[in-house]
């Protein structure tokens, strides 16, 4: 008998109208634990290469880790992931929330999208019970609008991931936007669904997810329950969520402004929480079966509509501090406004900011914008270029191609600050201070991501003990220096991507575990035994993070992403031009050992970047050459 899992994928073809209820094969289950491996050894299997991220031949995959829909901290996470419209390479985005436990209590594991509806089409899936229905009355309408509909048609036990007009219009960073506060935001997979004709998933679970030990699984719940508010992080993001960490982070110089020029942006700590409750009050938005509360909302506040949820550290960075803003109620109307269209606030911001910068530099004219300017510093035109982009509409169309897109078609001097690895926007978390971080933006297949890696600044010589501790179960003995790419920081690195990319791999939500969270890396191990009966330890958590970033690697090799593309812009390898930071900057030189030194630790031919036989091997993947 399975635990933790039900053993099924759900196959949707759009095309025809088939729908497959299909078994995932025991041995692929067990060896990746479901979650993203799976889904990556279905996309690897079925791709064919080369093929349009936005064409009929591209699937759209939704995948379960083992701890959806079961009583178990931060593990209510579901990735979906494809070929990306924006990288060309694989995409993968993950979110928290209630879709993705339901669909495990619905019966099912995974789903596979294939094909393109001929009509806009919405799927429900009411536990075995699958439907696709007509949803020309749907397309066109904001998330919030359809939610309203679905909710009245289907009922509010009903969660519902949907696209919004970005997605509609294939904007490359269009988002899928689930229950209007949780996020699958990077990458593109709202387009993805949107060229499908696809405007929904509606999902209702009512069975229970059997698990193999529930006495040591309850048990390892009320611990996190019972203390997880003596972790100082736990503490905080419960009692103001993920963006209170806005102020002082801005204090300490950790965010990149006016596209990266610089760091720090003065009057930056008005971004505190109050600043944006207007009146109002603060209150939590729970995830699935998660203790911890981080997500929030604002009640009572009237300058807002009020359904997406407070403002994230990145809708604040990513408009506030790129753009050099000092305007928390316009912030937070940027916030609700990518919620309601459904769009990426990392990738928008970002290309919002080298826009300024290309008016800034004269390389671009409002003439060729059609009349909208945008600039460091002031909100005009903002909103209107964005409402040009959700409608793929005039300039707007453009601007939803991304930043590389962008620089192509303004000219080479504009390489330099194009803020993009691999065709993915860089989060505005400042690698010239965290270089570890920025070496996971330079090599990460998957691109530039805040997740990539546990920060620099969380293990250095000012960092908690606490953290310390949680590490030495890694080997990792040492306080390093954030601003470094030492041999010693790439084998930090090493160890902590691995980390992270088995917590995505299985949808285990960092702000619930070890390195820096409360649930150490002693009870993970038990917490997936007992749900999965698998005999669990660290060693093969390790293992299948590491198999996540290998098979990603073997998709963008087959795609054409190349070895050079593991790289930085040049703005990195310039001094950052004031605040408390000033001054730092990445040498070149540096990254590229410390690239190659990655390489060799996790075997890449140092030549083209291509896995090693041997590591292949070892790994059991070289069914997917």
């Amino acid at each position: 008998m399975l635990y933790g899992f039900n053993g099924k994928l759900l196959r949707v073809n759009l095309s025809t109208g088939e729908i497959r209820n299909e078994a995932i094969p025991d041995d692929i289950l067990k060896k990746y634990l479901g979650g993203a491996g799976v889904a990556l050894h279905f996309l690897l299997k079925e791709l064919d290469r080369g093929i349009d991220p936005l064409g009929e031949k591209n699937k759209l995959v939704f995948s379960l880790g083992p701890g959806a829909g079961v009583k178990a901290p931060g593990m209510d996470m579901h990735m979906v992931l494809s070929k990306s419209p924006l990288t060309g390479g694989v995409g993968e985005s993950q979110t928290p929330g209630w879709w993705g436990p339901r669909l495990k209590k619905a019966g099912w594991d995974m789903i596979i999208i294939e094909g393109r509806a001929m009509y806009p089409s919405f799927l429900v899936i009411d536990d075995d019970r699958v439907e696709l229905r007509g949803a020309d009355y749907l397309w066109g309408k904001d998330t919030h609008t359809v939610q309203k509909i679905l909710e009245k048609e289907l009922g509010k036990d009903f969660s519902i991931a949907q696209i919004g007009p970005a997605g509609e219009n294939l904007v490359r960073f269009a988002s899928i936007v689930c229950d209007l506060i949780f996020i699958n935001n990077r990458m593109g997979m709202g387009a993805v669904m949107g060229s499908k004709n696809l405007k929904a998933i509606a999902v209702r679970g009512t069975k229970d997810v059997p698990v193999a030990d529930e006495k040591t699984l309850e048990e390892i719940y009320h611990y996190f329950e019972d203390n997880f508010l003596t972790n100082p992080l736990n503490f905080l993001t419960t009692q103001e969520g993920i963006a209170s960490a806005v102020p002082s982070s801005n204090q300490d110089g950790l965010f990149s402004v006016r596209n990266a020029q610089t760091s720090f942006l003065p009057g930056g700590e008005i971004y505190s929480v109050g600043s944006f409750s207007g009146g109002g009050s603060l209150e939590s938005v729970p995830c699935f079966s998660c203790p911890a509360r981080c997500k929030k909302k604002v009640v009572g506040n009237n300058k807002i509509e009020g359904h997406y949820g407070a403002p994230s550290m990145e809708s604040i960075v990513d408009f506030g501090f790129t753009l050099d803003l000092i305007d928390p109620d316009f912030i937070f109307q940027l916030h609700e406004f990518s919620r309601k269209y459904g769009f990426d606030t990392t990738s928008s911001g970002v290309t919002l900011g080298f826009l300024a910068e290309c008016f800034e530099k004269g390389l671009i004219s409002k003439e060729e914008t059609r009349g909208i300017e945008i600039s460091f510093g002031k909100k005009e035109g903002i909103l209107p270029l964005l409402e040009d982009m959700v409608k793929g509409k005039g300039w707007g169309n453009e601007v939803g191609k991304g930043v590389k897109y962008l620089s192509s078609i303004l000219g080479k001097e504009t390489i330099p600050f194009a803020l993009e690895v691999k065709g993915k926007e860089i989060p505005l978390h400042e690698p010239r201070v965290k270089q570890m971080l920025g070496l996971g933006y330079a090599i990460s297949p998957s691109g530039p991501d805040t997740f990539v890696v546990e920060h620099d600044t969380d293990f250095d010589e000012n960092a908690p003990q606490l953290f310390l501790d949680n590490i030495q179960a890694l080997g990792l003995l040492e306080r390093l220096p954030a601003p470094s790419l030492e041999a010693k920081k790439v084998r930090m690195f090493y160890y902590l991507n691995q980390v992270f990319s088995f917590m995505d791999a299985l949808g285990l939500c960092i702000f619930a575990f070890a390195p820096c969270r409360f649930l150490p890396f002693s009870l993970i191990s038990p917490l997936i035994q007992a749900i999965t009966g698998w005999e669990m330890s660290l060693f093969r958590l390790m293992k299948i993070g590491e198999t996540r970033i290998q098979l990603e690697r073997l998709f963008n090799l087959q795609e054409g992403i190349e070895k050079k593309e593991d790289w930085l812009p040049e703005r990195f390898f310039e001094p950052v031009k004031s605040g408390p930071c000033r001054g730092l900057r990445i040498n070149p030189r540096d990254l590229k050992e410390a690239i190659e030194l990655f390489y060799s630790f996790a075997g890449w031919n140092i030549d083209d970047g291509f896995p090693e036989r041997g590591k292949l091997e070892e790994l059991a993947l070289t069914d997917y050459l």
